[in-house]
């Protein structure tokens, strides 16, 4: 997976793929060496991320022509229900800190 920067730099990041036939996901732990790389494939407008143990992460969310269009953080260290409901259509979960400046984030490259 690859995300251009504002800058014209390409950041290559290893994830694992899960593909969304329904509206809700409930990832694991994600490992430290690897990010979450979801598609969205399911034809409702919104998808629920249920991300009550997965912390602390970031989540980049890009629409269908892959442009950024934001991103959320999971810093619940003591594990209360944590839930974003979004238009997304791709999701990058990742590990916070991030190696780069989450402002200069520009689109995903597939």
């Amino acid at each position: 997976m690859k995300i251009k920067l504002k800058d014209n730099t390409i950041v290559s990041i290893q994830t694992n793929l899960v593909t969304l036939k329904q509206e809700l996901f409930a990832p694991g732990p994600i490992d430290n060496d690897y990010g979450i790389f979801v598609v969205k494939e399911h034809k409702f407008i919104n998808t629920i991320l249920h991300l009550t143990n997965i912390s602390p992460c970031v989540i980049l969310q890009f629409d269908e022509s892959q442009k950024y269009t934001g991103a959320s953080y999971s810093l619940n260290m003591n594990n209360s229900p944590f839930t974003i409901y979004s238009t997304g259509y791709y999701f990058l979960l990742l590990n916070n800190p991030l190696f780069f400046e989450l402002d200069n984030v520009c689109q995903l490259v597939i």
